[in-house]
């Protein structure tokens, strides 16, 4: 049976592990519940852990829980930026090795 649910968490940050074998990389986030005070990491999907998620902002996730495996999976497979609270700015995202590959020579860091 797979369970779909819509929760709104503010990411704090996501983190990628490779298999033992190399050949798969594995995602989890690290979550902030407002409502609940309750903090902790989450597995993800490789969409949502390489879309670089900003830090400290809430966002609108879709949960999924799937008991055909076993044991049980329960994780993110979906985000939506919600609308950033009053007076919130959001950070510029940090530019990673492969953004600076795509640009010309004189405008790297």
């Amino acid at each position: 049976m797979k369970i779909y649910s819509k929760v709104n968490l503010m990411i704090l940050g996501t983190i990628a592990t490779p298999s033992r074998d190399g050949k798969a990389t594995y995602y989890k986030v690290s979550v902030f519940n407002k409502e609940t005070g309750e903090a902790g990491m989450l597995k993800c999907t490789e969409t949502v852990g390489i879309s670089r998620p900003i830090s400290g902002q809430e966002y609108e996730c879709t949960t999924l829980y799937d008991d055909t495996y076993d044991p049980a999976s329960f994780r993110i497979t979906d985000i939506a930026i919600t609308e950033p609270a009053p007076g919130f700015t959001v950070p510029p995202v940090p530019e990673t090795p492969a953004d600076q590959k795509d640009k010309p020579a004189g405008n790297r860091k």
